[in-house]
């Protein structure tokens, strides 16, 4: 062989160095390199690399790779990529993308995409779609649609959609419809519905209709009609009938009918009966009657006669009879007098007398006198006496006495006194007081005393003392302190303190404190601190630390720490460091190190290696 060659062979396998050239062939496989070149073959597979190229072949599929381009064949398909664009070939169909561009063909069918807008071309028919906007053509046939808006076209006739409006056209009609309303013409005819009403149009006639009411116009003529209303209107005349009532109108004279009722108007008269009443109105003069009543008026005076009763007008006198009553009024002053009853006033005063009642009335004051009984108002103030009690009101103060007890108001404060109780309000406050027993009440807090005990409640807290003891509560929080001990309760957490220990209970979790010791306990784990040394155990494992030393153990594993030196088993492992020195031991393995000596132990074998010295032993070889 040259010098510069190597062949080395290796039961199937064989490596061939000539060179920069390298051929390995392993069973089926091989593997040739050449400078910056390689190329393997495994079975029906290939693969080539030259630079920055790469040629891999599996069975009927090939990929090439050349830069940042990539060509990918498989069967009858075809993958390639070149840069940021993309164009993949499968049979009759083939997709090409560039950048945010996107373009599908599939026999006579396409699909472009470009950003937001999109066309899809199929046989006769194309979809174009443009951010909200959307045009489809098929045939003859058109659908544009835009936010909101749509329009149909298929040959001569058309129909567009705007919102809740939409308008349709066929030859020459047209519809046209917006909300509640709908228009529909048809040559020379057009009826429009809005809502309720309707109007139909044909030639010089027209139909409105709302509702229950109906207008109906031909030449001159109108006839509306309203319900049970109707109104005909011929040239100057005119008939309004509404159910019974009927108003003709012709000229300067008018005749209204209503049931039973009738009014005619004629020039300056005017002639009013309803039932059995009259009215008859000429120039200034009115008399109405009405059964036995009559009533005449003429220039300033005025009578009015009702059965037994007879009411007098004439200027700015008036006098008023009714049975064995009298009333009579002359400038400020007025007497009425009724059976044993009086009435006088004259000018801001102002007595009534009624039997052994007497109310005497003079500007803002007033005095009222019953019996043995008597009420005195002046200005804001007011004085009721009846019997024992008396009640003085003065602005927005009052005092209410009553035998033993009185009761005082001023503004929103109130205060009460009932023999040795007291009850004092002011605002949303209040005091009560009853014997050695205080009850303060402000807003939402109550506070209560009773001999050396306390109560005092703010919203949802509570705090209550009793000689020593002392318990607060806050929502879900409750704290009982009695001597030198302590309960805690939050939710379902709770703290207990007693002398110098301590529990401390959270979930399934709970701390036990004693002095210098520490225990914890969380769910499966609980971890044990006395003076200094820890002791933590969770599941299957357990760690205990003592001064510099530390013991681990999880399952079948244990670890020891003392000061420098390490012990780790696991299973049948074992691993001791102490120092610098390592000694592991695996089975029938031993590895040992010390400092930069090493020696290996694997079953008959032994490797020991020293500095750049090394000495392998197998068997009865031995290699230095």
């Amino acid at each position: 062989l040259p010098r510069a060659g190597r062949v080395e062979e290796r039961g199937a396998g064989r490596v061939e160095e000539r060179g920069a050239g390298r051929v390995e062939e392993r069973g089926a496989g091989r593997v040739e390199e050449r400078g910056a070149g390689r190329v393997e073959e495994r079975g029906a597979g290939r693969v080539e690399e030259r630079g920055a190229g790469r040629v891999e072949e599996r069975g009927a599929g090939r990929v090439e790779e050349r830069g940042t381009g990539r060509v990918e064949e498989r069967g009858a398909g075809r993958v390639e990529e070149r840069g940021a664009g993309r164009v993949e070939e499968r049979g009759a169909g083939r997709v090409e993308e560039r950048g945010a561009g996107r373009v599908e063909e599939r026999g006579a069918g396409r699909v472009e995409e470009r950003g937001a807008g999109r066309v899809e071309e199929r046989g006769a028919g194309r979809v174009e779609e443009r951010g909200a906007g959307r045009v489809e053509e098929r045939g003859a046939g058109r659908v544009e649609e835009r936010g909101a808006g749509r329009v149909e076209e298929r040959g001569a006739g058309r129909v567009e959609e705007r919102g809740a409006g939409r308008v349709e056209e066929r030859g020459a009609g047209r519809v046209e419809e917006r909300g509640a309303g709908r228009v529909n013409e048809r040559g020379a005819g057009r009826v429009e519905e809005r809502g309720a009403g309707r109007v139909n149009e044909r030639g010089a006639g027209r139909v409105n209709e709302r509702g229950a009411g109906r207008v109906n116009e031909r030449g001159a003529g109108r006839v509306n009609e309203r319900g049970a209303g109707r109104v005909n209107e011929r040239g100057a005349g005119r008939v309004n009938e509404r159910g019974a009532g009927r108003v003709e109108e012709r000229g300067a004279g008018r005749v209204e009918e209503r049931g039973a009722g009738r009014v005619e108007e004629r020039g300056a008269g005017r002639v009013e009966e309803r039932g059995a009443g009259r009215v008859k109105e000429r120039g200034a003069g009115r008399v109405e009657e009405r059964g036995a009543g009559r009533v005449e008026e003429s220039g300033a005076g005025r009578v009015e006669e009702r059965g037994a009763g007879r009411l007098e007008e004439r200027g700015a006198s008036r006098l008023e009879e009714r049975g064995a009553g009298r009333v009579e009024e002359r400038g400020a002053g007025r007497v009425e007098g009724r059976g044993a009853g009086r009435v006088e006033e004259r000018g801001a005063g102002r007595v009534e007398e009624r039997g052994a009642c007497r109310v005497e009335e003079r500007g803002a004051g007033r005095i009222e006198e019953r019996g043995a009984g008597r009420v005195e108002e002046r200005g804001a103030g007011r004085v009721e006496e009846r019997g024992a009690c008396r009640v003085e009101e003065r602005g927005a103060g009052r005092i209410e006495e009553r035998g033993a007890g009185r009761i005082e108001e001023r503004g929103a404060g109130r205060v009460e006194e009932r023999g040795a109780g007291r009850i004092e309000e002011r605002g949303a406050g209040r005091i009560e007081e009853r014997g050695a027993c205080r009850v303060e009440e402000r807003g939402a807090g109550r506070v209560e005393e009773r001999g050396a005990g306390r109560i005092e409640e703010r919203g949802a807290g509570r705090v209550e003392e009793r000689g020593a003891g002392r318990v607060e509560e806050r929502g879900a929080c409750r704290v009982d302190e009695r001597g030198a001990g302590r309960i805690e309760e939050r939710g379902a957490g709770r703290i207990e303190e007693r002398g110098a220990g301590r529990v401390e209970e959270r979930g399934a979790g709970r701390v036990e404190e004693r002095g210098a010791g520490r225990v914890e306990e969380r769910g499966a784990g609980r971890i044990e601190e006395r003076g200094a040394g820890r002791v933590e155990e969770r599941g299957a494992g357990r760690v205990e630390e003592r001064g510099a030393g530390r013991l681990e153990e999880r399952g079948a594993g244990r670890i020891e720490e003392r000061g420098a030196g390490r012990i780790e088993e696991r299973g049948a492992g074992r691993v001791e460091e102490r120092g610098a020195g390592r000694l592991e031991e695996r089975g029938a393995g031993r590895v040992e190190e010390r400092g930069a000596g090493r020696v290996e132990e694997r079953g008959a074998g032994r490797v020991e290696e020293r500095g750049a010295g090394r000495i392998e032993e197998r068997g009865a070889g031995r290699t230095v």
